[in-house]
């Protein structure tokens, strides 16, 4: 879910694109010098210089992966956070809940208690009311 939600998958999709881009330049290079000059020497200086490009590119990708995981760890640890406040608010919520439902029964006891005794003509102490 996280590696949807960053796209985490992009940034490997990106680097293989680049990699396959770069290899199919070199091959065409090395085709073209080759039917030039067949120096083996020269043949290890295109192979060198590629790894130095790789090993370029591979910084470029773990520096690109650091920043990527800095940034889930932030966002992870700001939706735990929304999470746990979320907890609480459903906590408080609830509490609430179970107080004003508490207060009800008690409002509705005492109403109809009222009403009973209301309706109990001698319950009134001169009966004056009746009259």
């Amino acid at each position: 879910m996280i590696e949807n939600l960053f796209q985490l998958s992009l940034l490997n999709d990106v680097s293989v694109a680049i990699r396959n881009t770069m290899t199919l330049r070199l091959r065409v290079a090395v085709r073209l010098k080759n039917a030039d000059s067949r120096d083996d020497g020269y043949r290890v200086e295109v192979l060198r210089a590629r790894v130095d490009q790789m090993k370029a590119e591979k910084a470029e990708v773990i520096r690109q992966y650091e920043a990527t995981k800095r940034t889930l760890a932030r966002n992870k640890a700001r939706f735990d956070e929304a999470l746990e406040k979320q907890r609480e608010h459903g906590e408080r919520v609830h509490a609430a809940h179970m107080e004003l439902s508490g207060a009800q029964s008690v409002v509705k006891s005492l109403s109809a208690d009222l009403l009973r005794r209301i309706r109990d003509p001698y319950a009134w102490p001169d009966h004056s009311v009746l009259r």
